[in-house]
């Protein structure tokens, strides 16, 4: 892949790893996959981490409250306007001494709010072409668990950052049609998905992985967090033969209640939780699994089915977001709608009875997965940034 284009980069996100999710880390790996990118990266302060930091060829700089104070912290949602705020004032601050200092050839912000709001302002400061990365909570407020746009002052500022860029991309066709439908059928919007990390994969039988022979069993992974629909899930699980089981990967605040409601229902030992797994070990369990469950009440990507897909297995998903650019009915994967425990059960038992059905969308997994390996996704980064 060619190298980008000579220039530095000004990258502002309100949050980069160790802060944040799922928009923090896919967004750390998109830059990590550019070849030949260099810059400086404006971030969040965070308890534990230095105000500046150089990781590879990016220095970065956290600013903003408190370290004690950020977005991962601040509890209600009053005080994560403050902190947003805070990290606007802050970020532009060392923005603009930035911007004295150094040649940019393009300022990106992750997230339209609060990033772009910045990128916007340094762009119109110093004559700098810009860029925004969309993801779901740009425009849907997370506050309605992404099922409502945001309203006044907070839309406002999200249509003049994504108005004001030079430069769009969203992390799935989703994202994009939620955006040209609340901020502007005339948005010219990339669709850039996040890379995944797919390694080579050491295999486990079902002995090693502690299931049965003849055992079913559904995977999770993810943040144990409600709009996962994993409470769905579980209330499925219960209507399911005692021989189908669910394994679920990661944690959350999700955990207790979703353990009490498996007692509740009498199925406790068909609920299995490995915690949060490193890489190596997560992929030889997802080896042993027969099919992976994304039951979520929306996905502005999901990576988590990529990686499931690596593994070769196939996706029941809800179709709601952009896991509708990952998964084809009947080809790697099957649709159900959300809350529906009956069309979930049903789809289970296809794949659960159809071994044939199995066999090609397992065959058929890994090579689509390979589709958003960080080549191919950087490839087409550079392109819509025109770098």
């Amino acid at each position: 892949m060619r190298e980008m284009k000579s220039g530095r980069l000004l990258v502002i996100s309100h949050e980069f790893p160790p802060v944040g999710g799922g928009g923090s880390s896919g967004f750390r790996d998109q830059l990590d996959a550019l070849p030949g990118a260099e810059g400086d990266i404006i971030t969040s302060l965070a308890e534990g981490l230095p105000a500046f930091e150089q990781r590879g060829a990016f220095r970065i700089h956290r600013v903003g409250l408190s370290k004690k104070i950020n977005y991962e912290t601040s509890g209600s949602r009053a005080a994560s306007w403050l902190v947003f705020a805070a990290f606007t004032l802050a970020a532009l601050g060392k923005g603009f001494v930035l911007c004295l200092r150094s040649e940019y050839s393009l300022v990106i912000a992750n997230y339209a709010i609060p990033a772009g709001l910045v990128s916007l302002l340094l762009g119109k400061l110093f004559s700098l072409k810009t860029a925004v990365n969309i993801i779901e909570a740009d425009i849907l407020d997370p506050g309605s668990e992404c099922r409502e746009p945001y309203r006044g002052p907070l839309r406002l500022a999200v249509m003049a950052a994504l108005r004001g860029a030079d430069k769009l991309t969203a992390i799935s066709s989703h994202i994009r049609g939620l955006a040209r439908l609340h901020y502007g059928a005339s948005l010219e919007i990339d669709v850039v998905p996040f890379p995944a990390s797919l390694p080579e994969i050491s295999p486990l039988s079902r002995a090693e992985a502690g299931f049965g022979e003849k055992d079913f069993v559904l995977a999770f992974t993810g943040r144990l967090v409600k709009r996962k629909g994993l409470a769905f899930a579980v209330r499925s699980l219960a209507a399911l033969g005692p021989d189908v089981k669910l394994v679920i990967i990661g944690d959350g605040p999700e955990k207790g209640p979703l353990s009490a409601l498996a007692a509740q229902l009498g199925i406790s030992g068909r609920l299995i939780f490995k915690g949060f797994l490193g890489e190596s070990e997560k992929f030889s369990i997802l080896s042993a699994c027969d099919a992976f469950l994304v039951p979520s009440l929306h996905e502005g990507l999901c990576l988590a089915a990529v990686e499931a897909m690596h593994a070769g297995l196939p996706v029941i998903t809800t179709r709601n977001g952009g896991i509708t650019d990952i998964v084809e009915e009947g080809v790697n994967g099957l649709f159900t709608d959300y809350g529906d425990v009956e069309a979930l059960n049903e789809k289970v038992r296809r794949l659960k009875e159809d071994a044939g059905l199995r066999a090609r969308i397992s065959a058929a997994n890994p090579a689509k997965a390979a589709g958003f390996l960080p080549r191919k996704t950087a490839a087409s980064y550079l392109e819509a940034l025109g770098l």
